[in-house]
């Protein structure tokens, strides 16, 4: 059992998050976690759950609470042998202290200091970030927190701003300033009075000879603190100015060497400064980072071969000194193909290895500009934005001579077009590209390609137990089978009812199956925050011209699995040709699917279960539109059609 508070806060046995979902739960439970091994006071644990006005009833319902708790966590156990123990004062959580993610933070976080202390630079700068990688956000992100908790939340976050400003004092020490600018710019947006980013910046961006921008960046701190605090930059900051300006040295400067120009030519690999060492010797240096990847879910349900055989085609492509591997991961709406796409990074990116991201947003109806993300990504590799050109031919060029002869992995998520993603594509066989998106022309860029659909009954049912739990799924069974096949078998729509079910556990599934049993309603109720089913079936929806779409309401009024090319022609009133070229743009922007027999021989087409649930409604929003309400009513019984 490993217990996550680096972030949300997780319980994770056998890679299932086991964590109850009642708030009052988890702020015990957190507290528990957070002074393991520690007797924590019954008084303190009131407080912290109701504040200072507990009811009557608290003991006792604190009682119930750990008992609770016991049976989630350990059901298998008598209550006296569980961890979670009843001390004279309150309760402790005697659990190993490595299987606390704080612990393995806290632990690197005083090796590396130590090292930066010692001299070894290197090895402080790779154990800090070892001990940063842990945080998956802010401490118990997901968890009420009250004043105890909060109080451990300041206390720890002071503690990880710390070990940051180590790192990056260690990556200043080894001349990597070209590639902590963009990093330190964000971290000096983030935390405005924070002055030692201020003063980290100001030496990366002197050591890259842009003295201009470094000045700046001075004016804008000194200006923040007298605007805010009424006070002048620290004097170590105020002489790090005066270096700058070319007025005298200033004590501790020297650590950081001095940088020759990081200028390159096409197909040339910048060399490193004399005062810094190379790891390997003879071999080109390369600065690490930016790493841009986005977190992601921590395991892959379902698609193990599919990985496998994935990373094995990519490493061969990635191999060859003549191609640069690109991976396009394509599949419907909802199925997956982010999450599958990071897995497949994860797994082909070293260590040190720069990684850009962006999201193209595909699945919207507004998508990214592809000149926006190409200056987001010069930015990131530290150039100076403003001296960059509006000019996307430009920018695309500037992009293939900064990634000649480096080695970069590029994501590319719900990519559009392939010419939105062509334009962000680097030149050398050294880069690695990873393209998620819906449309099937994206398949022309790839040297290997993927497709992601609707996942198979065992593999959903347990994308859903990681959200309600093993026991839930089993007490539930028929009802979660039903829930799976009324979300498609697609991950997206599995994550969001599971979301639901998590935060109502007394809820019945039934209850909620007869709530997705209705059409009209269902995509809402598979829609959960940010995430919005509706919209991502709508996006290329939209791109259809007005026989597609029309092709598609019709289409969705077979109740049948399997439509023929003739049946949909006879229903369109025109001929096979037609109807063909129609199916296979629906086909190309995965709102259709092939069906094949045992000799995989096409016999037809058949619409995702969600996408055909979008085209009724679709069709029923026409017929409103069109039909009146006495006509809709008499044809109402007859809107669906037998295959």
């Amino acid at each position: 059992m490993n217990f996550r508070v680096l972030g949300p806060l997780q319980i994770l046995v056998s890679g299932i998050d086991i964590c109850p979902t009642a708030p009052k739960l988890r702020k015990v439970v957190s507290l528990l976690v957070l002074r393991n091994n520690q007797t924590v006071p019954t008084g303190a644990l009131i407080d912290e759950v109701w504040g200072e006005r507990p009811p009557a009833s608290a003991l006792a319902t604190m009682q119930t609470y750990v008992y609770k708790l016991r049976m989630t966590m350990w059901p298998d156990l008598p209550q006296h042998r569980t961890p979670l123990q009843k001390r004279p004062s309150g309760y402790a959580l005697e659990i190993q202290p490595d299987s606390v993610d704080l612990h393995h933070f806290a632990v690197a976080l005083e090796q590396g200091s130590a090292e930066l202390r010692n001299g070894d630079t290197a090895a402080a700068a790779d154990t800090l970030r070892r001990g940063l990688d842990l945080w998956r956000g802010p401490l118990l992100v997901d968890v009420p927190v009250g004043d105890l908790l909060a109080a451990y939340a300041a206390r720890l976050e002071e503690q990880r701003l710390v070990a940051l400003e180590q790192r990056i004092e260690a990556d200043l020490r080894l001349g990597r300033y070209q590639n902590l600018i963009s990093e330190l710019k964000h971290l000096v947006w983030v935390h405005p009075l924070h002055e030692a980013f201020y003063s980290q910046l100001l030496v990366a961006l002197y050591r890259c000879d842009r003295r201009g921008e470094a000045l700046e960046v001075y004016r804008r701190l000194r200006k923040t603190l007298v605007d805010e605090l009424g006070l002048d930059p620290s004097p170590f900051t105020q002489q790090i100015q005066q270096w700058i300006l070319g007025s005298g040295g200033t004590p501790g400067l020297e650590l950081y060497p001095a940088m020759t120009s990081l200028t390159v030519s096409e197909g040339q690999a910048p060399q490193p400064p004399a005062e810094v060492n190379t790891e390997s010797e003879g071999q080109p240096w390369t600065p690490p980072g930016p790493a841009q990847l986005p977190s992601g879910v921590p395991t892959l349900c379902g698609r193990e071969d599919l990985f496998r055989e994935t990373v094995e085609r990519m490493s061969a492509d990635k191999a060859s000194p003549t191609i640069m591997a690109t991976l396009v991961v394509n599949g419907p709406p909802g199925a997956g193909k982010t999450e599958f796409g990071l897995h497949v990074a994860r797994q082909l990116v070293d260590a040190g290895v720069c990684q850009l991201y962006a999201d193209l947003g595909g699945s919207t109806n507004h998508p990214a500009d592809p000149t926006r993300v190409l200056g987001e990504f010069l930015f990131a590799l530290g150039a100076n934005i403003r001296a960059i050109p509006e000019d996307l031919d430009y920018r695309s060029k500037a992009l293939r001579t900064w990634t000649a002869g480096r080695d970069v992995l590029i994501m590319l998520d719900d990519a559009a077009s392939v010419g939105q993603v062509r334009a962000l594509m680097p030149g050398s066989s050294r880069c690695t590209v990873i393209v998620t998106g819906s449309h099937a022309s994206l398949h022309v860029l790839a040297t290997t390609s993927v497709r992601v659909g609707p996942l198979d009954l065992p593999d959903a049912l347990a994308i859903l137990a990681q959200f309600i739990g093993p026991d839930r799924v089993r007490r539930e069974r028929v009802a979660a089978e039903e829930l799976c096949r009324l979300c498609g078998g697609l991950p997206l729509a599995l994550r969001c009812a599971g979301a639901k079910l998590m935060a109502s556990p007394a809820w019945p599934m039934s209850s909620f199956v007869q709530l997705l049993a209705e059409e009209n309603g269902r995509l809402s109720e598979l829609s959960h925050g940010d995430i919005d089913l509706f919209r991502r079936i709508d996006a290329p929806y939209q791109r259809l011209d007005e026989q597609e779409k029309s092709t598609l309401r019709l289409a969705s009024m077979f109740l049948g699995e399997t439509v023929t090319v003739e049946q949909l022609a006879d229903l369109m009133g025109t001929g096979r040709h037609l109807a063909e070229r129609t199916i296979r743009s629906l086909v190309s922007h995965q709102l259709a699917e092939d069906t094949v027999d045992e000799s995989s021989t096409v016999t037809g087409f058949k619409l995702p279960e969600l996408v055909k649930v979008y085209a009724r409604n679709r069709l029923n929003e026409t017929l409103s539109n069109c039909v009146p309400p006495q006509v809709q009513r008499a044809i109402h019984p007859i809107t669906s059609i037998s295959a």
